[in-house]
């Protein structure tokens, strides 16, 4: 996902982001285990997590829990759970990669450093209800998230 300095002319959709560029994965989740992993090493300015299918996406978003986003998020050089209110996660080894752990039926989404395979924040006791997406937040121009493939050993 790249953040272009030049918006782009676009058709008016329900299901598009209309005030930040966010997007959300193509595939949906309402059971299961799914990993992925985001390379957000050239960004500063970012949140990428799990968004339900309903979350709202006209207008000023607010990426919290009641709102329907789990995600965490670097903003220049702190790194901040979309919790509310937020929480400050402190960060050993600035990551390179996040992985994102979802669990479903356990109703959690935990957040990894790929680099040392550490926990950054967990969020538990997640009210899914229904269908949740991938979701990504680059607000910062000129900058790329990008998805990873997974190497299996």
């Amino acid at each position: 996902m790249k953040h272009e300095a030049q918006p782009q002319k676009v058709p008016g959709n329900p299901e598009r982001f209309d005030s930040t560029v966010c997007v959300l994965g193509a595939e949906g989740f309402s059971d299961g285990k799914h990993y992925w992993e985001v390379d957000v090493m050239n960004s500063s300015d970012w949140d990428l997590g799990v968004a339900r299918k309903s979350a709202h996406r006209k207008g000023k978003l607010s990426l919290s829990p009641k709102e329907g986003f789990w995600a965490l998020g670097l903003s220049g050089r702190d790194y901040w759970a979309k919790t509310d209110p937020w929480t400050r996660v402190m960060v050993q080894k600035k990551p390179k990669k996040i992985g994102v752990y979802l669990s479903y039926k356990d109703r959690l989404v935990t957040f990894f450093n790929v680099t040392d395979m550490s926990v950054l924040f967990t969020f538990n006791n997640c009210s899914f209800s229904g269908e949740v997406y991938p979701f990504f937040k680059n607000s910062q121009k000129e900058t790329t998230m990008r998805i990873c493939s997974i190497k299996e050993e």
